[in-house]
Formats: C-alpha cells, structure tokens, sequence
C-alpha cells in the first residue's frame, strides 16, 4: 500500500472477483478489507456491498463489519437500506447502525 495504493487496491479487488465462491479465501480477502478500510475508500465500500449480497452469513457478517471498522455516513445510509433473513446478523447490523449514528451525530 505504501508504495503504490492503486496497484495494491486493484490487485486486491481482482482477488476478490476470482474468489468470490472459495468461501476461505474470499473472507480472509474482506478481513484486510476491513483492516485497510480507510485506504479502500470507495472501493472497500463496493466490496462491503457486495459480500452483503452473498449466500454465507459469515461472509455477509465480515462486510458488516468494514462499515464497523471506518464509520460514515454511508455505511451508514447502506446498512439502514439492508434487511437480512439471518436474526443474529440483522441483530449485528441494527447495532452497527446505532454505533455509527452515535459517533457520527453523538447520539
């Protein structure tokens, strides 16, 4: 990331397309998602997204957790608009919600 943010960035994204079905890899591709939040800017986001939008809660739960780990305002207005089946996680989400509406608004 140092030396070329761009390169790192799009090397990892392209990961992240070919692993999206190999469970294993593809969470431990979020996890430094998620560690590299701030740096992933947009594109973290787009990831984030996109692993709500798979079939494994535990994936579903590491995108979660990327708007956990860099609170915004989108994170956010996008976890407001997501409804998951899976209590527990829906549960997770409602506290992340709360979480960002806290720190961002102090309330």
């Amino acid at each position: 990331m140092r030396i070329n943010k761009i390169a790192t960035i799009n090397w990892i994204n392209s990961l992240y397309i070919k692993y999206f079905n190999n469970e294993g890899i593809f969470i431990g591709l979020l996890k430094i998602v998620e560690f590299l939040s701030v740096d992933f800017g947009a594109t973290g986001t787009t990831m984030a997204i996109a692993a709500l939008l798979h079939e494994n809660d535990e994936i579903k739960d590491a995108g979660v957790r990327i708007f956990e780990s860099n609170y915004s305002i989108d994170g956010y207005n996008i976890l407001k608009s997501i409804k998951i089946e899976t209590d527990w996680l829906q549960e997770y989400i409602n506290q992340v919600i709360i979480d960002i509406k806290s720190e961002i608004w102090g309330y």
